[in-house]
């Protein structure tokens, strides 16, 4: 979902929101320099697999993936992250610029409800749109909810 796509979806939807552009980031530490923030701060989209498909964990930026807990929510056996290749082959984008709109299979931690405002990179890893939480969320077409994630 590219940025006029994005801001339009939540403008529509009556989303506060506000827009950063930046240098180019490729994982958390490089996002909190540039935006200003602390990890616990942002949220970070990983593209995960297992042998039911990809799949979005949405996380906080100072935390790990709990693959245990996804593996029980999953009900499947083995879990990883998906390669460069991967990502660029099911999103469309590079490393840095998944966005949790673009993917339809969403697992959110809990944790990230907390957060005032969630960070988007609209399939741009130059731009970052910071969006009222509770609203972005509820745009999530069946989002899975849970504790997905550890210190």
């Amino acid at each position: 979902m590219n940025e006029q796509r994005l801001i339009a979806m939540l403008e529509l939807n009556h989303i506060e929101h506000r827009i950063v552009r930046h240098a180019p980031v490729y994982n958390i530490a490089e996002a909190c320099s540039e935006l200003g923030k602390k990890p616990k701060e942002e949220v970070k989209n990983l593209l995960l697999k297992d042998e039911k498909g990809f799949f979005l964990l949405v996380i906080l930026g100072d935390r790990k993936a709990d693959l245990k807990a996804l593996q029980i929510a999953r009900k499947t056996k083995k879990i990883s992250l998906a390669t460069p290749e991967e990502v660029k082959e099911k999103t469309g984008v590079s490393v840095g610029a998944v966005n949790l709109f673009s993917y339809p299979i969403v697992y959110v931690d809990y944790s990230v409800c907390s957060l005032e405002e969630i960070n988007v990179h609209p399939d741009d890893n130059s731009v970052t749109v910071f969006a009222e939480t509770t609203g972005a969320l509820k745009l999530l077409k069946n989002p899975v909810f849970g504790s997905f994630s550890k210190s």
